[in-house]
């Protein structure tokens, strides 16, 4: 999954119903492995990413802000039929503690004219929603571009959209290729974990699949599914 995100940086302890002071705010690609890929790459290694944007303005920022930063846009598949995920996040300017908002929250505020683009790219109407409900970053991927799995060292995958991740861990597998997951939610996330190298689980996402509260116990639990490493729980 990749995203659009939009991030406003205001005074703490925000009052969602008077509009804040923004002191700073930035448009960035998201998503747990987009940005893992823009990471790796800034550190001059070679990177590409199999996901789908819409065919929307959104999608072109996304598209456009990977080759800003060398990652390898050619197996990304633009799908008319969908509409690139835009996100909204409040950072406190004392904690940086981000809070994420729907679009109609900040909607009248007095926005940087690049955030206001932000929520136009974000208002889908909800008749659009209606006619098509998959039709956001949720819309089945199509797995074609999948084989291209095996020209990697190593897979980075997350489970926030189930379609191919399977696949593409399995593939990954058969040829030698190390499998790092970012845990989300998965509708067999124990199938997924017994083709996976390492496994990086935030907290919450441990918590949520193995019913602990301790983080070891979180870890060890996680390792009985088959992850040749142990995860990282932050």
């Amino acid at each position: 999954m990749n995203c659009v995100d939009c991030i406003l940086r205001v005074s703490s302890n925000v009052d969602l119903t008077q509009e804040p002071e923004i002191l700073d705010w930035s448009i960035q690609g998201g998503g747990k492995v987009a940005s893992a890929m823009v990471a790796v790459a800034r550190l001059d290694a070679k990177t590409a990413i199999i996901t789908k944007v819409g065919d929307d303005e959104a999608g072109r920022f996304v598209i456009s802000d990977f080759q800003k930063y060398g990652v390898d846009t050619g197996h990304i598949l633009v799908d008319e039929g969908a509409w690139t995920l835009t996100t909204f996040i409040l950072v406190d300017e004392k904690t940086g503690t981000p809070r994420w908002v729907r679009s109609d929250v900040i909607r009248e505020w007095n926005l940087p004219e690049p955030i206001r683009r932000g929520v136009e790219w974000a208002d889908i109407s909800e008749e659009e929603r209606a006619m098509n409900p998959l039709g956001g970053p949720f819309r089945p991927y199509l797995t074609e571009e999948l084989g291209f799995v095996t020209e990697g060292k190593v897979l980075n995958l997350d489970s926030i959209l189930p379609d191919g991740v399977l696949e593409a861990a399995e593939i990954a597998r058969a040829n030698g290729i190390p499998t790092c997951l970012d845990m989300y939610r998965f509708p067999d996330m124990a199938e997924l974990l017994q083709k996976i190298s390492w496994c990086i689980p935030s907290r919450k996402s441990a918590e949520e699949f193995t019913k602990e509260a301790d983080p070891r116990a979180m870890c060890r639990s996680i390792l009985k599914y088959g992850p040749e490493k142990e995860g990282m729980v932050y």
